[in-house]
């Protein structure tokens, strides 16, 4: 199983900076690891989120639900390819930033 998340595009633009090859990066993954070479995923085990599809709801449903599938032997893929940045209290606690993540609430972004 894998879920592959690659975000350009933030909805806060100020965020696209140097972050411009990601959904690139995470659709070449997509599409290597459904090669033999790359480990024969089926691609109805594979959760690609990139840009606007990327929100923190959808990451969160993704980690929650689609990854309670796979069997005990399985081998599950967790890619990210987007910002991460600090909470702004607590500098050794660090945020991935999905596609709709305001930068200025960042404390209120911890998952129960």
């Amino acid at each position: 199983m894998a879920v592959i998340v690659g975000i350009s595009e933030h909805k806060n633009k100020e965020l696209n900076k140097g972050v411009q090859y990601a959904k690139a990066d995470a659709e070449e993954l997509y599409k290597l690891i459904q090669t033999a070479s790359g480990g024969a995923f089926e691609a109805e085990r594979i959760l690609k989120l990139v840009n606007e599809e990327a929100t923190t709801a959808r990451i969160i449903d993704a980690l929650r639900n689609f990854l309670q599938k796979p069997a005990e032997d399985d081998l599950v893929l967790l890619y990210f390819a987007c910002h991460g940045a600090p909470d702004p209290r607590r500098p050794q606690v660090i945020y991935l930033l999905t596609h709709d993540t305001d930068p200025g609430t960042l404390r209120a972004l911890q998952c129960g």
